[in-house]
């Protein structure tokens, strides 16, 4: 994917690299005729909806991010004194039986000491809130979500600081 300029304009162009691999080349295919795309195109331009405009337009209609983090705190263990005073919810605490169950993206634990093996962890309201540094499905989850933060970065870009030095 890359940010190219059409009609003075930014938009987003996702494209395939053509295959010399017969198998990929063959994947790559399929995947443009699953999208509805036309199949010799190589760039293809991603636009914000339900409905592309045309055979070499992909439309994504995406949750925003606000929507991500409130799904995703559904997710974080609660203290059972925060939910008796009212002050949360409790969240989904899934129990996992089976093998047919799908596991949360996400698990952030709390405790009401610092965890010793935490991949990353909050201190808030006498509890710490935090990844496990074992749990490798909530890793790669925040850290995506971390790379989708700064994908939605929208600010003018920071000069660098001026720093004086007195001479003489």
């Amino acid at each position: 994917m890359r940010v190219k300029e059409v009609n003075e304009k930014k938009s987003i162009a996702m494209f395939f690299r053509s295959s010399t691999d017969e198998a990929i080349a063959k994947e790559m295919s399929r995947v443009k005729e699953l999208l509805g795309l036309k199949t010799n195109a190589q760039e293809f331009t991603v636009v914000y909806g339900a409905i592309s405009g045309g055979n070499t337009e992909i439309a994504l209609l995406s949750r925003s991010m606000l929507q991500i983090l409130i799904d995703f705190g559904s997710y974080v263990d609660v203290p059972d004194s925060d939910v008796a005073e009212g002050r949360v919810n409790a969240g989904h605490q899934a129990n996992v039986t089976d093998e047919k169950s799908i596991l949360p993206l996400i698990h952030i634990k709390v405790e009401s000491s610092e965890p010793e093996d935490a991949y990353t962890a909050v201190h808030y309201r006498d509890h710490w809130f935090y990844i496990d540094d074992r749990d490798m499905s909530s890793k790669r989850t925040f850290t995506f979500l971390m790379l989708l933060f700064s994908l939605t970065e929208r600010g003018a870009a920071q000069g660098v600081p001026i720093v004086t030095v007195p001479a003489g």
